[in-house]
């Protein structure tokens, strides 16, 4: 899921710091969960037809450094990302923060580096 546990994209204007992690999702049906603690977890199921057959998780550390931004980008976007705190989960949309790192989609993620609206 990550090729290394640091940020792939740093980005440095005049005023700040913009640290990118991404994360790659193999297709759309894949969920895709982000624990604050620094876990990305990821359910591969196999299916034949409309039955899974076998569930697999892939977990995955990542980490920041110190950039004034920490920014998860996502490609391609899996119909559902989850948040985790604790027990529960939560549904994760483009331009929502978790702990003080925020979630792009690329387009969403570029229109507002264009625009310097970066949450």
């Amino acid at each position: 899921m990550f090729p290394r546990a640091e940020p792939e994209i740093t980005i440095r204007t005049g005023k700040e710091t913009i640290e990118c992690k991404l994360l790659c999702a193999l297709s759309r049906r894949t969920p895709l969960y982000l624990s604050p603690d620094g876990e990305a977890i990821v359910v591969h199921r196999f299916r034949l037809g409309i039955r899974t057959l076998l569930r697999h998780l892939v977990c995955t550390r990542y980490a920041f450094g110190e950039g004034d931004k920490k920014i998860f980008l996502i490609v391609p976007v899996p119909r559902n990302v989850y948040g985790t705190l604790g027990d529960d989960y939560y549904s994760v949309f483009s331009g929502d923060r978790i702990e003080d790192r925020s979630f792009y989609h690329m387009t969403t993620f570029l229109d507002a580096l264009e625009l310097d609206t970066l949450e």
